[in-house]
């Protein structure tokens, strides 16, 4: 079952980025953790730089706007995917 969070939303902007777009974006990226890998990527040739998850083209407002409108985190790692549990928490814990 698809998530009924944001229209437009779909599975077409879950094509993951492969290993040098992730290298190629490493600067950009959001996050204050140290070691661990940013959870958050932001590139101007992916998504027209709009903040990713890592490895991916979901874009990071799609699960606020997920949980914004009562969905579930269950629910959106339903819908979308290429993105991980662990990736997600990350973001919400950042």
């Amino acid at each position: 079952m698809k998530p009924s969070c944001p229209a437009g939303r779909t599975h077409a902007h879950e094509v993951a980025s492969n290993d040098a777009t992730a290298r190629r974006t490493e600067n950009g990226t959001v996050s204050d953790n140290g070691g661990m890998p940013e959870a958050v990527t932001r590139d101007p040739d992916v998504m027209h730089g709009t903040p990713v998850f890592r490895g991916t083209r979901v874009p990071v407002k799609t699960l606020f706007d997920c949980l914004e409108n009562g969905e579930s985190l269950d629910s959106f790692l339903e819908g979308f995917p290429t993105v991980s549990r662990e990736l997600a928490i990350q973001v919400l814990e950042e």
